[in-house]
C-alpha cells in the first residue's frame, strides 16, 4: 500500500471516528440534561461516566486528526457518520420509556462504536501506525466494559419504568433474574 493510499485511509478512518464521537456526544449531552432535569439517578450517573468517556476520546482523536488528517471532513462519508451518530437519538420520536430507550440507543451506538475501534487498532496495525494501533485499544479497554455494564443496567430501568407506566409494583427480583440471564450470556460469573 502507498502512502498516499495510507494517508487517505488514514484520514478516512479518522475523520470518520471524530464524526461519529461528536454526533454522539451531541446526543448524550442531551440525554444527560434530561436526566438532571428528570431526577433519573441511573441515566444520570452512566450518562455522566459515559459523557466523560466520549469527552476523552474526542481528545484523543482530534490530536491523531491534527496529526495525520488534513481535512477533518470527508464529505463522501459525512452522511453515513451522522447516520451512525444519530442513532443515540433516532427514537425519541418513536418510543414510549424515555430512560431504558436512552440506555438502548447508547448501547447500540456504543457496539458500532466498539467495532469501529476494533477495525481501527487492525488498520493501524497493519499500516505500522502503532499509536493508532494503540489509542484504538486504549478506547476499547474502556468501552467494552461500558458496553457490559449497560446490559447489566439496563433490567432495572425497565422494570422501573414498566412499574411506573404500567402502575404495577416494582419487583427488584425480576431484575435480578434477567441481570443473571445475561450474565450467563456473557458468561460473566459473580466474582
Amino acid at each position: 500500500m502507498s502512502t498516499v493510499t495510507e494517508n487517505t485511509e488514514l484520514t478516512m478512518h479518522l475523520t470518520d471516528l471524530n464524526a461519529l464521537l461528536v454526533h454522539f456526544h451531541s446526543a448524550v449531552d442531551e440525554q444527560l440534561e434530561r436526566s438532571k432535569k428528570e431526577g433519573k439517578s441511573n441515566s444520570l450517573e452512566l450518562n455522566t461516566r459515559l459523557e466523560n468517556i466520549l469527552r476523552r476520546h474526542r481528545q484523543l482523536v482530534k490530536v491523531k486528526c491534527d496529526l495525520y488528517a488534513s481535512d477533518m471532513k470527508t464529505k463522501g462519508k459525512e452522511g453515513f457518520t451522522k447516520f451512525l451518530g444519530s442513532i443515540a437519538g433516532l427514537y425519541d420520536r418513536t418510543r414510549s420509556y424515555p430512560e431504558s430507550r436512552a440506555l438502548r440507543d447508547n448501547y447500540t451506538v456504543l457496539s458500532l462504536y466498539a467495532a469501529s475501534l476494533t477495525a481501527l487498532k487492525t488498520y493501524g496495525l497493519m499500516i505500522g501506525k502503532e499509536d493508532i494501533s494503540k489509542m484504538a485499544y486504549d478506547m476499547l479497554e474502556e468501552v467494552c466494559p461500558f458496553i457490559v455494564e449497560m446490559s447489566h443496567r439496563t433490567p432495572e430501568v425497565v422494570a422501573r419504568e414498566t412499574a411506573e407506566r404500567e402502575g404495577i409494583p416494582f419487583d427488584p427480583a425480576v431484575s435480578a433474574r434477567v441481570e443473571n440471564a445475561i450474565k450467563r450470556c456473557w458468561n460473566i460469573s459473580d466474582t
